[in-house]
Parts: C-alpha cells; sequence; structure tokens
C-alpha cells in the first residue's frame, strides 16, 4: 500500500486474486496463469475470473476465451524474443519485461519484496536480472525503503569475509549446535516416554487379566 495511488502520473500494475478489491487505483492487471478455468474450477476461480470482467482496467491474459471481449492476449512471445526463455520465473518476471520493452521512465516494485525463500527462492534471480536490465537501459527502479528487493545478494566467498558477514556466521553455528542439542534432549525424553507407556500398557494387560478371571462370582458368605 504505499504505491503512489494518488499520483496520476504513475500507472499502477497489478497481478494476483490476494489483491481483489484491495488496491485504490489499478491502471493494468496481468493474470497470465494458464489453469484457470480447468474442468470443475475452485470456487477462488470462478469469483476471481468474475471479478476481473467486471473492472475497468487493461487486462493481459493468457487465456482469452475465458475474459472480457476487450481483454488483451499477452504477447509472450515478443518477450521472449526480446530477453530469452531463462528469466520467466515469475509473474513479476513478466510485467518487468514488459515495462522495460514498451520503455517505462521508471519501474516502480511495490509489493514485490519476494522475501520467502521457499517460492521466490527460484524466482528472485530473474527479477534481479530484469532490474538489471532495466537499469542498463537507463530507466529507473525504485523501491520503499522497507523492500529487500533491490538488495544484491552476497558476494559468493567474499560475504563471509565482513564483519557482519563473519558475525552472522557464527551465530549461525551457535543456533544450530543449539537446535542439534536440543534434539538430542528431546529423543532421549521420547525414548523414556514411550519406555513408560510400555511398562503401563502392559499394567493395564495385567488388570484386564486380573478383572476378566478374578472378579467373578460374589462373595455371598460375609452377606
Amino acid at each position: 500500500m504505499l504505491a503512489p495511488f494518488d499520483d496520476e502520473s504513475w500507472e499502477i500494475w497489478a497481478c494476483s486474486v490476494d489483491n481483489i478489491g484491495k488496491l485504490p487505483r489499478v491502471s493494468r492487471w496481468f493474470e497470465l496463469h494458464g489453469d484457470l478455468g480447468w474442468e470443475n474450477p475452485p470456487e477462488w476461480e470462478n469469483r476471481f475470473i468474475n471479478w476481473l470482467n467486471s473492472q475497468d482496467f487493461t487486462l493481459y491474459v493468457q487465456l482469452k476465451h475465458l475474459f472480457r471481449e476487450n481483454a488483451i492476449r499477452f504477447p509472450y512471445e515478443e518477450m521472449i524474443k526480446e530477453f530469452g526463455t531463462y528469466w520467466f520465473t515469475s509473474m513479476f518476471a513478466w510485467m518487468m519485461a514488459f515495462a522495460i520493452k514498451e520503455g517505462a521512465a521508471e519501474i516502480g516494485l511495490f509489493g514485490a519484496d519476494m522475501a520467502a525463500n521457499s517460492e521466490y527462492g527460484y524466482q528472485k534471480p530473474a527479477m534481479r536480472r530484469f532490474i538489471e536490465l532495466a537499469e542498463d537501459r537507463q530507466i529507473k527502479v525504485t523501491a520503499p525503503m522497507e523492500s529487500d528487493i533491490l538488495q544484491p545478494p552476497p558476494l559468493y566467498g567474499y560475504s563471509i569475509s565482513t564483519p557482519m558477514g563473519r558475525k552472522l556466521r557464527v551465530r549461525e553455528i551457535e543456533i544450530l549446535k543449539r537446535v542439534r542439542d536440543l534434539r538430542v534432549q528431546r529423543e532421549k525424553v521420547m525414548r523414556q516416554m514411550d519406555h513408560d507407556i510400555d511398562h503401563l500398557v502392559g499394567a493395564l494387560d495385567q488388570l484386564d487379566y486380573a478383572i476378566n478371571t478374578w472378579t467373578g462370582e460374589p462373595d455371598v458368605k460375609g452377606g
């Protein structure tokens, strides 16, 4: 939400079902997934398609038959011809390439931190590549101070030589050792608990035998 929504000199490009109805202003939307509208699509896909078709922004899509008549088929072939096939690993990458090819004066990256290693581990290098390509073409690339998308990756082999690199590495080694020690302790506790559970289960078996063997006829003599 740090994007310049109130500055009409900026176009706002957006994507992602997570942004349905959340952005104050959108100029263009990119929906390039190829699995929308599969047989028995999930409810969110139907809702997403219907929502996109009801909006008045420019809409770029892969599956044109699912969208309103004025939706634009995304020219991915032109992007590949211009930039090759190695770097299109996310929606952001397609959008960056498109903005570069259009000759943008400035590209602002908002909500594109790619900070999680899980999904973005293989996507972020492509964004860095397109950031370099934009700057090579004298296109200014900006991001909020809160974002780490413009932070270069550490220099392999050299980053550990910096004071902060060494400090963080030592801290990592310390934490890894504590994790290993705690796992060993947990295993010992679990083994003891398993032993205690087995012992109690055996006691229950003995009780079950006694209940079903020695609690037959009542002792009426003393009654």
